[in-house]
This record gives structure tokens, C-alpha cells and sequence, in this order.
């Protein structure tokens, strides 16, 4: 599954790898040594509904996501 950064600048293959809603309400992908952040959003409760949103999206079959901007997201 490929998901766009909210800021539209990075597309990353996420097959295999860990995301993670992080202290600084950003959400992450894992790799080995470093991590590239995909979004920012105002509260840890936004981050991790949007891991749900990604979630869903990899169960429904999606092959792609783009990380909502943070006003989309209700808490």
C-alpha cells in the first residue's frame, strides 16, 4: 500500500514496515535507522484515529491513502 504525506511531498510503500502515531502527535513509518513523517496533527486522539483511517483503508483493499490535513480530522 503506498500512502502520500499530508504535505503531498513524499509517497511511500509502506509494505512491511511499522507506523507510528509518536509523542509529538506526528504519524511516522519505521525504517531500519531513521523514519520519515507522513503527518502532524493538533492531538494524540487525531493521530492515532487517522492509523484507523489507514488501517481501514489496507483492510478494505485500498492500494493507496493520502494523509488527511488536520482540520479533516474530528476527534
Amino acid at each position: 500500500m503506498l500512502i502520500r504525506s499530508q504535505d503531498r511531498t513524499k509517497l511511500v510503500d509502506i509494505t512491511g514496515k511499522t507506523i507510528v502515531a509518536g509523542g509529538a502527535n506526528d504519524i511516522k513509518i519505521s525504517y531500519a535507522n531513521s523514519s520519515v513523517r507522513l503527518g502532524h496533527y493538533e492531538s494524540k486522539e487525531k493521530a492515532i484515529k487517522v492509523l484507523d483511517f489507514i488501517q481501514e483503508s489496507y483492510i478494505n483493499g485500498h492500494i493507496d491513502f493520502q494523509m488527511p490535513k488536520d482540520e479533516d480530522v474530528n476527534e
